[in-house]
């Protein structure tokens, strides 16, 4: 195994279907409890281009959690799809691209 490949994923030097980009929102850090309140992800291309992108708040069904964290209320989440109603759209746009985050 080599620097550029730790041994899952694809070299990022491999050319590929492109990279996907997300950031999140949770109300909260325990994973039996908390939830995904708002979600973007960009479709790039290898040459780092942006081919699509998506956004949602999302309607947890519980309390948003940090408001003064994330700046997101329950009112502004009332009436979202919830995280089920809008994977769909998520995963086109992640679909056969290496997946960044930190």
């Amino acid at each position: 195994m080599d620097e550029t490949n730790l041994g899952w994923g694809r070299p990022a030097t491999e050319a590929g279907a492109g990279w996907a980009v997300v950031d999140v929102e949770t109300s909260g850090f325990d994973p039996g409890h908390a939830r995904v309140i708002s979600v973007a992800a960009l479709a790039l291309g290898d040459d780092g281009n942006v081919e699509h992108s998506f956004s949602s708040l999302l309607n947890p069904g519980v309390d948003p959690g940090p408001t003064h964290v994330h700046g997101l209320t329950s009112e502004m989440l009332a009436g979202q799809p919830t995280f089920g109603e809008g994977v769909g759209d998520l995963a086109a746009v992640l679909s056969g691209r290496t997946l960044v985050a930190h």
